[in-house]
């Protein structure tokens, strides 16, 4: 897996949870997204969970069979250009410029592995959001219970 930055201390950590917890907020003020703020930070057990619950997606998305009609959307370079290019024109409603040159920078790197990427069952098919990642750095959680 290639590394697209490294963190080489707690301040570095911290910095870049701050910084996303920024971009979060000012996201978020665009939007009018339901949810509920965690007042209290996300357990090891609750990290646990998310992690065992995204395990069996993956497990059962392997033996998911499309129906014969489905037209599967491509996501790949194309519809990733095409992304960034949406971004470029509307990033500056919520990231500074500088943050914008590092959604760049990873972009290059994400593009080049685009690229190389073969078209198998064990990197290409159903996809889904991964319980988005960036709940726990935000702050939010989907379901306390769960």
């Amino acid at each position: 897996m290639t590394k697209l930055f490294q963190l080489n201390s707690e301040d570095d950590i911290e910095k870049v949870v701050a910084q996303s917890q920024q971009i979060a907020q000012k996201a978020l003020q665009e939007y009018d997204l339901d949810g509920e703020h965690a007042d209290e930070k996300i357990t090891e057990d609750q990290v646990y969970k998310e992690g065992v619950l995204l395990a069996k997606l993956h497990t059962v998305s392997q033996d998911f069979q499309l129906p014969p009609e489905f037209a599967r959307p491509i996501w790949g370079e194309d519809s990733f250009k095409q992304s960034m290019s949406r971004l470029r024109e509307h990033y500056q409603q919520f990231l500074t410029d500088e943050e914008f040159v590092l959604y760049q920078l990873a972009a290059d790197k994400i593009l080049t592995c685009l690229a190389k990427l073969d078209m198998n069952s064990s990197n290409y098919g159903v996809i889904h959001g991964n319980l988005h990642q960036a709940i726990p750095f935000w702050g939010y959680i989907l379901n306390k219970e769960r």
